[in-house]
């Protein structure tokens, strides 16, 4: 009697304790999710009014979290069953897990890596573009099908792309679910997809997973060595290179470990899959909660910066060359090339008018752009206020009155009646229109369809007037002082401070003094 009471107080204990982990996997497991989608959801939210948040490939980063929180709720799964029905749980949550979590997982964040390379490179090109003229826009036409020249069509290939990629897992995968449904149980030995729950469920060497296995081994060795050699290059003012360079770290080693743990420490199965969820949590964190952090906090605590540094900015090459620089890791080039070549299109047409009794007469004066960085980026070699001390320098971009000045402003004594652009500078008008404002054009800013349509209209008529782009340049500097200054005034406020210091203590020529227009203050 008393040895089977010891029993049965053995046997409640031990249930107790089986129990009470259940329970506790449970909780975590639900924890997860919960997490997991909760944070996904929050990104998509704010993503769509943020700027900072929507250029870190909003909709793939959305498609992403959702499909980590799959892949780590399914391979979480075998986890409770395990600790509360008798040790086994039924396989085929595993295969789901792996094709309809980790695979369009794992190609949501390839199509993320592809869309910051392909952007980099283009806003670089960006910079480097000539202005554009009808002639060359036909001879691009066929390049424009394969190579694309503006944002939309990056993301509208990319997502392409990867339903085509994700259509070829998913078609098998469903096909293999419902023939094995039709087909009755199968033997373990035979097959990991078994409709009995069983502890043995690795699916190395099964044939279900040979199209995962494959495009695992892709992964793991042609696209994360690819994305290590090249993300290198790669600087971006979102913190995008540095969070897909994690998961490239991160990720291929929980695979491994997987692996390891099954093969050298010969571990069930339902163990190992502890180290893909360790690798899909942790490049949830960097890819969505941490940016949702930076976020918040931004929000909370917003930066004080000085308003009236926009027309300084504007002005001075040195910082306006470093403004360049950054918009291409902000992904906004065309908006600086657009205020560099409305400067020269200012400068044209202020030599044209300047004391000439026939317009006609004048030859338009070369293409002047010198706020480009030059090699290898050294803003050392950039000319700043002290070299225009010594020698009185001809007219640049610069000398001339503000971006924030209109061009019919900038020219002295300009009569009502002589707003008609001149003969010589149609073409130049023109090239203008068609490098930065007419659709699908190379350097094309984003613009209202209203401004647009109002320009391609007078375009069309043959009347170019002097203030044809005004409009538009008004929202381009509104892009700039709205979208990209504050992160540029956070970056180089050291710069900032020294070119304000060299004007106060009086280290430039008053003569060449640029008029300060408060659009912006």
């Amino acid at each position: 009697m008393e040895s089977n009471a010891t029993l049965t107080a053995s046997s409640l204990r031990l249930h107790i304790s089986e129990t009470t982990t259940g329970t506790v996997v449970f909780a975590i497991w639900v924890s997860y999710g919960v997490f997991i989608f909760g944070t996904t959801i929050l990104f998509a939210f704010h993503g769509r009014k943020n700027r900072l948040l929507a250029q870190r490939s909003w909709l793939l980063t959305v498609f992403g979290g959702f499909f980590n929180g799959v892949a780590g709720v399914l391979l979480m799964l075998p986890l409770v069953y395990y600790e509360d029905r008798d040790n086994t749980f039924p396989c085929f949550i595993p295969f789901l897990g792996a094709y309809f979590g980790i695979i369009p997982w794992i190609l949501t964040f390839v199509g993320r890596a592809m869309r910051l390379i392909v952007t980099w490179r283009l806003n670089q090109l960006k910079m480097k573009t000539e202005p554009d003229t009808e002639e060359r826009a036909e001879r691009w036409t066929f390049w424009h099908l394969i190579k694309p020249r503006r944002q939309a069509s990056i993301d509208g290939r990319i997502i392409v792309v990867m339903t085509l990629l994700l259509m070829f897992f998913w078609i098998p995968a469903i096909t293999i679910l419902l023939a094995e449904r039709s087909n009755g149980m199968s033997a373990p030995s035979n097959s990991t997809l078994v409709l009995s729950a069983t502890i043995q469920c690795s699916h190395l060497g099964a044939p279900e997973y040979y199209l995962f296995d494959g495009g695992m081994i892709i992964y793991l060795f042609v696209f994360c060595p690819f994305a290590l050699l090249y993300l290198r290059k790669i600087q971006d003012a979102y913190g995008i290179m540095k969070d897909i360079m994690w998961t490239v770290l991160t990720c291929p080693l929980g695979f491994i470990m997987y692996i390891l743990w099954i093969t050298l420490l010969a571990q069930p199965a339902v163990q190992a899959i502890f180290w893909p969820i360790l690798a899909c949590f942790a490049t949830h964190l960097s890819s969505v909660v941490i940016p949702l952090l930076l976020y918040y906090r931004q929000t909370l605590q917003p930066a004080d910066h000085d308003t009236r540094d926009f027309p300084l900015v504007l002005t001075n090459p040195m910082l306006f060359a470093l403004l360049c620089a950054h918009s291409i890791k902000d992904f906004t080039a065309e908006n600086t090339r657009f205020i560099e070549e409305y400067q020269t299109l200012k400068l044209m047409c202020i030599e044209s008018y300047r004391g000439q009794p026939n317009h006609n007469e004048i030859s338009p004066p070369p293409r002047l752009i010198s706020s480009r960085l030059p090699e290898k980026s050294d803003p050392s070699a950039i000319p700043s206020e002290n070299s225009r001390l010594t020698t009185i320098t001809p007219p640049t971009i610069y000398n001339i009155t503000s971006p924030l000045v209109n061009i019919a402003l900038s020219i002295p004594n300009l009569q009502p009646d002589e707003m008609v652009v001149p003969d010589q500078l149609k073409s130049t008008f023109l090239n203008f229109y068609t490098t930065f404002i007419r659709a699908q054009s190379v350097l094309e800013v984003n613009l209202e369809w209203q401004t647009r349509e109002r320009i391609r209209q007078q375009i069309d008529s043959g009347v170019y007037t002097l203030d044809i782009f005004d409009e538009a340049k008004e929202h381009v500097l509104d892009l700039l002082f709205t979208n990209t200054l504050p992160h540029f005034l956070t970056i180089y406020k050291d710069q900032i401070a020294v070119v304000k210091r060299e004007r106060t203590q009086g280290m430039f020529d008053d003569r060449l003094a640029i008029p300060m227009v408060p659009l912006y203050l």
